[in-house]
């Protein structure tokens, strides 16, 4: 396992960056959307570090 993780890196096609700019609504309008899912299992929004 060691070996494949060395030999097979995740970005060995380049770095993706994930951002919510290039959703098709706001973000704000699927926080509410999912608010009640989240309250029911206790999930927390995740925010940048």
């Amino acid at each position: 396992m060691r070996d494949y993780l060395d030999t097979n890196r995740s970005d060995r096609h380049g770095k993706f960056t994930y951002s919510a700019d290039v959703l098709p609504v706001p973000v704000q309008q699927l926080h509410d959307e999912f608010a009640s899912y989240r309250q029911r299992f206790g999930i927390d929004i995740e925010t940048r570090r």
